[in-house]
């Protein structure tokens, strides 16, 4: 019982402000405040008998973390600060959970790192359902902004109840059932317009999985704690197959009844090719290295204790070359599958990826190429090109992260695309747009926790 509190208390940190997004547009949340509340000594007192440096840094820690909750507050909160808090919440859930580890009550039993990772699991990943499908809403919404229309957000709990977006966060803690997004057209809608609204969210929640998996990548590191983070989003496409299979209104439904109503799949195919979607998420997300490594460390970490454990490669004269990396994704006009692998030589990483069509149209294809090099010690630098044969367009990232005090990383990027007959598939998951032709030039910095 006592294990279970630790892990409930550290875990669950962003659970307990959860009181104070109630009225988030009206109720500022101080970093005082916050820092009473969630480390609390006589809660602390009561559990166990924490040393005083670990609660120290860990609350300093999730302190820190626990005031971007205060960014539900503004209407303007982009998807991408919320994909920032997502990373930051994994790395954060991983700190807890080696500090745990780290009191050597784990060391003497399988059993019970068998529990402690049923626990996190089951702790974290309510938590981690409910950031994750905030930000799968809040991508729906990026679309009807960009397409000038209304929008509003809701729950199941409450239907007929508009919510904005830190309640709708907070009934996913709380409530049972699931988040929608609505909007409101006073104009025209094209198909291809209601692909890309139907697209968002699920594209959203795979980016959450590549975040983990570059990550991982980067530090040649995976930890016990990634399982449920890294799947739930990976999969999405077959997750919300299997639980809203029966719904005409899911955003699967409503994307492929697009590609039929365009023609670009056979008249009355729906079902099927609902089905195939799911197969193919589940087939991906089975056959990924980073599935097989997250495997891999849970199993690492319940027979000896190891919180984390080296990604899969092997050795070649080249370098070390990692498992390959598959992901399926949803375009305005295909589903498509992505396969990725990475050369790793010495502490700096290339990495190639192709991606096919394999849904709707079935023309082109996409290749990139990205490398990732540290400057020095404080300093990395990664970008990346890419190039899609059916639009003929282009596009280039590059990112810059700098190291700050107590593991943080200032992170400042910059993206271009040059886009022709609707741009990269890349460029329509990034900017939840069907791009014009022209160029589009976008800038993002962050802070993120770095492990």
């Amino acid at each position: 019982m006592k294990l279970m509190v630790i892990f409930f208390i550290l875990n669950s940190s962003i659970a307990l402000t959860c009181d104070q997004i109630t009225q988030l547009e009206t109720i500022p949340i101080s970093k005082n405040s916050l820092t009473l509340k969630l480390m609390d000594d006589s809660l602390f007192a009561s559990v166990t008998n924490i040393n005083e440096e670990v609660k120290k840094e860990v609350s300093n820690s999730i302190a820190q973390f626990e005031f971007k909750i205060s960014e539900l507050a503004k209407k303007g909160v982009s998807k991408e600060h919320l994909a920032d808090w997502y990373l930051n919440m994994t790395n954060l859930n991983r700190l807890a959970f080696d500090k745990i580890q780290s009191m050597g009550f784990l060391s003497d039993s399988k059993a019970k790192r068998l529990a402690a990772t049923t626990v996190n699991t089951i702790v974290s990943g309510w938590i981690s359902r409910a950031l994750a499908l905030t930000g799968h809403e809040r991508a729906h919404t990026t679309v009807a902004e960009k397409l000038d229309l209304k929008f509003g957000y809701g729950h199941d709990s409450s239907p007929d109840k508009k919510m904005s977006l830190g309640t709708m966060f907070l009934a996913l803690l709380t409530e049972k059932g699931n988040p929608f997004a609505t909007w409101e057209a006073d104009k025209p809608i094209s198909e291809n317009q209601k692909a890309l609204f139907s697209i968002a969210g699920i594209n959203f929640q795979n980016s959450l999985a590549s975040d983990i998996t570059t990550q991982n990548l980067r530090s040649q590191n995976i930890h016990a704690t990634d399982a449920f983070h890294l799947l739930y989003n990976k999969a999405a496409i077959g997750a919300y197959y299997f639980v809203d299979k029966e719904s005409d209104s899911s955003d699967l439904k409503q994307y492929v009844d697009s590609l039929e109503a365009r023609g670009l799949i056979e008249p009355n195919s729906q079902d099927k090719t609902l089905e195939k979607l799911a197969n193919l998420s589940i087939l991906t997300t089975m056959l990924s290295g980073s599935t097989i490594d997250t495997i891999k460390a849970n199993a690492e970490f319940i027979k000896s204790g190891n919180t984390s454990s080296k990604i899969t490669t092997f050795d070649t004269r080249f370098g070390k070359v990692t498992l390959p990396e598959f992901d399926t994704f949803l375009n305005t006009t295909n589903a498509s599958v992505k396969s990725s692998s990475a050369l790793i030589r010495g502490k700096n990483i290339y990495q190639l990826s192709y991606e096919k069509p394999v849904i709707g149209d079935l023309s082109g294809e996409e290749v990139s190429f990205g490398a990732y090099q540290p400057i020095n010690k404080e300093v990395y630098a990664d970008g990346a090109i890419r190039y899609n044969t059916n639009s003929n367009s282009y596009g280039a990232n590059l990112e810059l992260g700098y190291e700050l005090e107590n593991g943080w990383q200032l992170v400042s990027g910059i993206d271009y695309e040059k886009s022709k007959n609707g741009g990269t598939w890349y460029g329509q998951r990034k900017y939840n747009y069907e791009l014009e032709d022209g160029s589009i030039i976008s800038g993002y910095l962050s802070v993120r926790k770095k492990f």
